[in-house]
């Protein structure tokens, strides 16, 4: 079976050389992977919380349909509290808002596609 070709670590300067899938050299392997599960971690927790399940209980009653279905002239109940402004784990932003009800289709796809092409625009 071929070798995967030799590459420099991904890591920001790092020229070690590796074959490793994931794009890092043996020394910052683990540490990619810890920042890659912290990052996630760090504020999933928060869609557990009582206080979390009052706050999207509230806003579906505000609003319980879906805002992207309304602007196409559709009629969908929503399931789904959003953040409109993505909140990135900062827990400020997390809980202020501002929020939005979406169906759980635009959720999952729409809105997904909005926040990967709004990256790499500062």
């Amino acid at each position: 079976m071929p070798q995967r070709p030799n590459r420099p670590c991904r890591h920001r300067g790092c020229n070690a050389i590796h074959r490793n899938a994931n794009g890092y050299c043996d020394q910052h392997q683990e540490q990619a992977q810890q920042a890659k599960r912290g990052s996630a971690g760090q504020f999933s927790a928060w869609y557990t919380t009582t206080k979390w399940r009052a706050l999207r209980k509230r806003q579906l009653a505000a609003e319980p349909l879906c805002a992207y279905c309304m602007r196409s002239g559709k009629v969908e109940e929503a399931v789904v509290c959003d953040h409109i402004t993505p909140h990135r784990g900062d827990p400020e932003m997390f809980w202020t808002g501002p929020f939005q009800s979406l169906c759980l289709s635009c959720h999952n796809s729409e809105k997904q596609r909005e926040e990967r092409s709004a990256k790499g625009k500062p």
